[in-house]
């Protein structure tokens, strides 16, 4: 594609990919994710991404399913690195001290 035809805004970027047809934003959401932790070095964007998964209703147990799969591919420090961040995001909710305040 021709660089005249991409925005130099990345917001009228960003407005136009996401006024595309073709797949749902709760997959279009966990696919930008899937790329970010695979690129690297996106920290902050892999951060934004993780709340826009969690907007769009992808939970904290899909979220991991999607780096646990990318393992392979992507390898341990950048899984180590996606999961650090899901944990940032999404704390996990403590199963203990829910059972003992009951």
């Amino acid at each position: 594609m021709s660089s005249m035809f991409i925005p130099k805004n990345p917001k009228i970027l960003h407005s136009l990919l996401r006024a595309r047809n073709g797949i749902d934003l709760k997959t279009r959401e966990l696919l930008t994710f899937a790329m970010l932790i695979s690129l690297g070095g996106c920290d902050p964007q892999v951060k934004g991404h993780l709340t826009g998964n969690l907007k769009v209703g992808n939970d904290r147990t899909r979220l991991i399913d999607v780096v646990t799969q990318l393992l392979p591919y992507i390898g341990y420090p950048r899984t180590l690195n996606a999961l650090r961040a899901i944990d940032e995001v999404v704390p996990a909710t403590n199963v203990m001290s829910a059972v003992t305040a009951h």
